[in-house]
């Protein structure tokens, strides 16, 4: 249970990461475009 669990926790974290860095690329093509 303790490893499955903190696997869990890794996978959130890599997810959190994935999304924020999805939402940097983002703005940075927004950026590119309106300019």
């Amino acid at each position: 249970m303790k490893g499955e669990s903190n696997s869990k926790v890794v996978l959130g974290m890599k997810i959190k990461s994935y999304s924020s860095t999805s939402a940097k690329m983002k703005s940075l093509i927004c950026d590119f475009m309106a300019s």
